[in-house]
């Protein structure tokens, strides 16, 4: 026979587990909603997704292409938020990224990028033991990204997905659509900035000059809020590599496919 005591003890404890539960979800659904708005804080590499429009799309270059590692000499933002005025300001600064430098993985990026478009037989780095028929050179000469903190926006999800918490399972689909309705039409001023300079294409051995260009990319405009995300900030630096590295493509493939110039590996 169960006692009174026990029932109560019983009655205690569930309400107890329960209350953990509630608190335990609270907290890792609270953490999700933090991690939103600070994703991308450490160990960031310079990555972006690769689609058809990147390729070359005139006739095939041919020959191996070593790039060789990108100089970095773009100033250092040391500071993640700046105020200016009566806006705040998000940076790409190095602190985000992997032992805050951002030449490395660029130059991967750059890597992966020209060995995509098509126009080389291969693309390769400083190390790989394969005989290369041409090297590229350059440096990193900015490297820049900031997003306005729209803070209404970013309390409103703030707020909305709290709400959701407290009214789980369903409630937090339900208030985080509601959240994401009322800030769809939330807008966000964003600039950033890339410059490759003294990009220069030698052809291996004689160190003759193929091709030879400074290209700089520089975007402003304003769109969906997230943009000023810490993760947004630095996707926009990234977006403005990949515009300056298709252009490389369009200029290298037009130069090397002069008839002065077309066949480097011979």
């Amino acid at each position: 026979m169960i006692r009174a005591n026990d029932k109560c003890r019983t009655s205690l404890a569930s309400r107890s587990q329960k209350k953990t539960s509630v608190q335990t979800s609270f907290t890792l659904a609270l953490t999700a909603i933090v991690v939103a708005l600070s994703v991308g804080c450490a160990g960031y590499s310079v990555r972006y997704p690769l689609k058809k429009n990147d390729k070359w799309q005139g006739p095939p270059v041919g020959g191996i292409l070593r790039v060789l590692p990108f100089d970095d000499q773009s100033t250092p933002l040391t500071q993640k938020e700046v105020k200016e005025g009566d806006f705040t300001y998000r940076l790409n600064s190095r602190d985000y990224y992997e032992k805050k430098e951002i030449a490395p993985s660029a130059t991967k990026m750059v890597i992966e990028h020209l060995r995509k478009s098509g126009m080389f037989s291969d693309v390769i780095g400083q190390n790989s033991p394969k005989a290369a028929d041409m090297e590229l050179t350059g440096t990193l000469a900015e490297y820049y990204a900031r997003g306005r903190v729209n803070k209404g926006a970013e309390s409103t999800v703030l707020t909305f997905g709290i709400i959701g918490i407290f009214t789980m399972p369903l409630g937090i689909l339900v208030f985080n659509g509601i959240g994401a309705g009322v800030t769809a039409g939330a807008k966000s001023e964003v600039d950033a900035a890339v410059t490759l300079g003294d990009m220069t294409l030698k052809k291996s051995g004689t160190g003759d000059i193929l091709w030879q260009n400074t290209i700089n990319v520089k975007t402003n405009f304003v769109g969906h809020f997230s943009h000023a995300y810490p993760q947004g900030v630095l996707m926009n630096a990234d977006n403005c590599l990949r515009i300056g590295v298709n252009d490389m493509i369009q200029q290298i493939g037009t130069a090397l496919n002069k008839d002065t110039a077309r066949a480097v590996s011979q």
